[in-house]
């Protein structure tokens, strides 16, 4: 499916901190926490309040609803970019 255009603009991203913001990216990638927790130097805990969080901000009910949201409102990172 061709994409349909500008990513749509929602007041939820604005609550996002911009860690919040890096943990939805990895959610994004399909990463499990384990993953997205080496990535920035925490414990998988730490991402899984950050997890907890972003789900009450943005309304989703589990880590799939909230890719899903995410893929509407925001620019996924490209893999390579996160290896580096």
């Amino acid at each position: 499916m061709a994409d349909a255009g500008p990513k749509v603009l929602d007041d939820r991203i604005k609550k996002l901190s911009p860690r919040e913001a890096d943990v939805l990216r990895g959610i994004m990638n399909r990463e499990p926490n384990k993953v997205i927790a080496r990535q920035f130097d925490v414990t998988e805990s730490t991402v899984k309040v950050h997890v907890k969080s972003i789900l009450r901000k943005i309304g989703a009910a589990n880590r799939t609803q909230a890719a899903m949201w995410a893929s509407d409102r925001m620019t996924p990172v490209p893999r390579a970019h996160l290896d580096s």
